[in-house]
């Protein structure tokens, strides 16, 4: 594994570390949105345990003082390499290295896999920065909206011949994940 920033320790993470990992997704979070998401570590736990085995192949945790101070996770989808959404740096740790390193660790993953295209989605200018000065380009943009409802909506009809239900863990994730690729195909 190549050297990162002095002082801290990159290593592949493990079921053990959600908590810690959750914590520092919850603090990008705040940093980055204004706001708290409701994820705990048991959550964390859950989404990787059915492929933990990932973790010790796609996944990098950085730690300073033996604190999570960083995350990474790449995925692959056909032929191309992806940061997963939830990589980052804790906000007090920006500018450091530490996202470059983890950057360049999931770049050297994608070219070990032989893909030889990597893509990674930021939320802040420090992000978007790291990833041009890596020359990457912009290929789209996401926008968070949101709305304050004075009341419930009423449920939308469905479209003729489909249903609308509640999300179903585990039994849609699959089918949920590859309808979503499919929809942002480049």
């Amino acid at each position: 594994m190549r050297p990162g920033p002095a002082g801290v320790l990159f290593r592949r993470p493990t079921l053990d570390d959600a908590d810690a990992t959750a914590a520092l997704i919850a603090a990008r979070d705040f940093a980055d949105f204004g706001e708290r998401f409701p994820l705990t570590g048991d959550e964390l736990a859950s989404w990787w345990r059915p492929d933990a085995e990932r973790l010790a192949t796609d996944a990098w945790i950085a730690l300073r003082d033996g604190a999570v101070v960083g995350f990474a996770r790449m995925a692959r989808y056909g032929d191309v390499a992806s940061v997963e959404d939830d990589a980052c740096v804790h906000p007090a740790a920006r500018g450091q290295g530490i996202g470059t390193h983890l950057l360049q660790l999931g770049e050297d993953w994608a070219h070990r896999e032989a893909l030889r295209r990597v893509q990674a989605s930021v939320v802040n200018d420090g992000g978007r920065r790291l990833l041009e000065q890596r020359r990457y380009r912009l290929v789209r943009h996401f926008w968070r909206m949101e709305i304050e409802l004075a009341d419930e909506p009423a449920p939308p009809d469905g479209p003729c011949g489909l249903a609308i239900r509640p999300y179903r863990r585990g039994e849609d994730d699959r089918a949920l994940h590859a309808l979503h690729q499919d929809s942002f195909g480049a």
